[in-house]
């Protein structure tokens, strides 16, 4: 794919911005990606994976001079690999397995993770798997969006988002999810952090989660344990 066929095939002129591609991107992945046809979309395998290989071509011919990491570029190198796995050995069961729709859009928020609400929304609203590559993605967002002093962040945000991904996610998911909301989002505030300990049930107490635990609570004055 040329970078001229990469253009005509996003429907972008020439001169197109960083941002302009990632958003073009982002809006036929949520129509083409093998992860709508349970939704009744029009998915097509062959067709997201030229999408694919078109943004990334042109995402390298506007590279900036600094060395910003591409967000979506870097979520996407599993998916170059399992795109060119599947054009060599298309029934393979050894091919990497692709992004999900869900990987696709939170690569997003390491861009611009002040979108982290309309993120999950989004990602609610169409009712998609939640992995651990998504729930770091979004609770690492939702620390920054804290720190910056954006409303709402943190840990309570996280929280919130947490609770709402229950029925879209596995327990094994929900594990790595915690440890993954209790690394990123640390807290001044020690009554969010029992927020979250009282949200840990027996199936959630793997060694993962509860040394995860003991690593937040010790940031705080002695005395303070779960």
């Amino acid at each position: 794919c040329t970078t001229s066929a990469a253009h005509q095939l996003l429907g972008l002129p020439r001169d197109a911005t960083r941002p302009e591609i990632r958003a073009r991107f982002y809006d036929l992945a949520k129509q083409t990606h093998p992860d709508v046809a349970g939704a009744g979309g029009s998915a097509d395998t062959a067709g997201f994976v030229q999408i694919q290989e078109a943004y990334e071509i042109m995402m390298e011919a506007t590279k900036e001079t600094s060395n910003t990491s591409t967000a979506a570029s870097m979520a996407m190198k599993g998916g170059s690999k399992w795109a060119a796995a599947r054009t060599r050995h298309p029934r393979s069961a050894d091919a990497p397995k692709a992004p999900t729709l869900g990987e696709i859009l939170c690569a997003s928020l390491r861009d611009e993770p002040h979108r982290v609400q309309a993120v999950w929304t989004d990602v609610k609203a169409r009712e998609l798997e939640v992995t651990g590559v998504m729930a770091d993605v979004i609770f690492r967002a939702c620390a920054h969006t804290h720190a910056a002093g954006d409303a709402p962040a943190g840990m309570s945000a996280a929280l919130q988002i947490l609770r709402e991904a229950a029925p879209q996610m596995s327990a094994e998911t929900r594990a790595q999810a915690l440890v993954s909301l209790l690394a990123w989002c640390k807290e001044d505030e020690l009554d969010c952090t029992f927020d979250v300990c009282n949200e840990i049930g027996d199936d959630d107490r793997t060694p993962e989660v509860l040394a995860a635990l003991s690593t937040t609570f010790s940031y705080f004055p002695s005395g303070a344990s779960f």
